[in-house]
């Protein structure tokens, strides 16, 4: 064990950017250089980049650290802000557990913004285990989050001011008016790596994934009756794992589908804004294509037992199992209405429930107006 941690250890160091300057003094750090989607509103601002996952090493840190004898993640990190000293730090990472630990250690203001869908299957449950041990909850000054339901959730395990603003990157993102494809586009969900013996709270994930082939091939019927073209959005973005995710649809589907690789900085938003119909078993990409004001359906035949029902289409909200533009059984008299409703249904119909879902899924804050207003004004303090 010792030995494989400390090859894991020397393969960080030596595949990760040495850099041989101390961190300088910035306003704001961003926390996690894997995702920043906050170039727009720190042009202005001096900020800097901590990478957590050591894609960047500081050199001159790690030696502090090694002749104190102090080698921790924890000790890192705190002689990273002793230098660079920031007014705020932000994330776009909500989850990171790094992230949530700062204020434990550090006198620090801090932010984050709601990724992605925040349920019982994985996040919250690893909440929840973390929480019995350490036996008091996080703190982040600052969250905003998708909407109200999801702000009281994190309040059992993280206290702060929760702000209502829907997500972030689907707020910054313009929308492209211009004429759609009258086609479907499938959001992926797939995961090709994912451990089909692995089980979270008794389910395994063979069997909370193995009906989506099921949701796939009914689709794909419901494309050829109604003569629509069906194109599939990758969800994964690494070249090999995008081709396994094509492998698997192939599998299913034969010839009778296009395919989207994904790819590391895709405009996913620009790519949904160029489709009229949207179909998805859980995807948040799918509620912020709504939230957008386009036309989304949520189709999932997952074992609708806890904590797998909780990843469902407003579950967490409290919505209706069922619903005008989701269902979460599998029924295909009920996915053959939804899917005519996706197709047939008027703009007047589809506007009515673009406002419901903004007011109880997931709000638009049109290019985070919000967002900047608050953050600012903490900034001020």
């Amino acid at each position: 064990m010792i030995v494989k941690k400390f090859f894991f250890l020397f393969k960080t160091f030596f595949k990760a950017k040495w850099v041989f300057l101390l961190p300088r003094k910035v306003d704001i750090v961003v926390f996690d250089g894997i995702l920043n989607p906050f170039s727009k509103f720190l042009q202005d601002k001096k900020y800097s980049i901590f990478y957590n996952r050591n894609e960047e090493i500081n050199i001159i840190l790690l030696l502090q650290c090694f002749l104190n004898f102090q080698i921790s993640k924890q000790e890192y990190i705190k002689r990273y802000f002793k230098y660079s000293r920031p007014n705020l730090v932000i994330t776009a990472i909500d989850n990171s557990i790094n992230f949530l630990k700062l204020k434990d250690f550090l006198k620090i203001k801090t932010a984050s913004i709601q990724l992605g869908t925040r349920t019982y299957w994985g996040d919250l449950i690893r909440l929840d285990k973390i929480l019995k041990q350490r036996k008091k909850k996080f703190k982040v000054d600052l969250m905003f989050v998708f909407n109200s339901k999801v702000g009281k959730i994190y309040n059992k395990y993280i206290d702060g001011k929760k702000i209502e603003i829907g997500s972030y990157i689907n707020n910054e993102k313009k929308i492209k008016k211009i004429k759609k494809k009258e086609e479907v586009l499938f959001l992926s969900t797939h995961k090709p790596q994912v451990n089909t013996g692995e089980k979270i709270n008794g389910i395994s994930m063979y069997n909370f994934f193995k009906g989506d082939k099921i949701i796939i091939q009914e689709v794909s019927k419901l494309c050829s009756q109604k003569k629509l073209n069906l194109n599939i959005l990758g969800r994964i973005k690494s070249k090999n794992g995008s081709e396994r995710e094509y492998i698997y649809f192939k599998k299913i589907l034969k010839d009778n589908f296009n395919f989207i690789s994904g790819y590391r900085g895709q405009d996913v938003h620009e790519i949904i804004d160029k489709y009229k119909y949207i179909i998805t078993i859980d995807s948040t990409l799918g509620q912020e294509n709504l939230s957008r004001g386009g036309r989304s359906i949520f189709i999932s035949n997952r074992p609708w037992i806890f904590p797998s029902n909780t990843r469902s289409y407003g579950f967490m909200e409290k919505l209706p199992r069922d619903g005008e533009y989701w269902c979460n059984h599998f029924s295909k008299k009920k996915i053959k209405k939804i899917f005519n409703t996706l197709v047939i249904k008027d703009k007047k119909f589809w506007n009515n429930c673009v406002k419901k879902h903004r007011k109880k899924v997931m709000l638009y804050d049109k290019e985070n107006i919000k967002f900047t207003r608050e953050i600012n004004k903490y900034l001020k303090f």
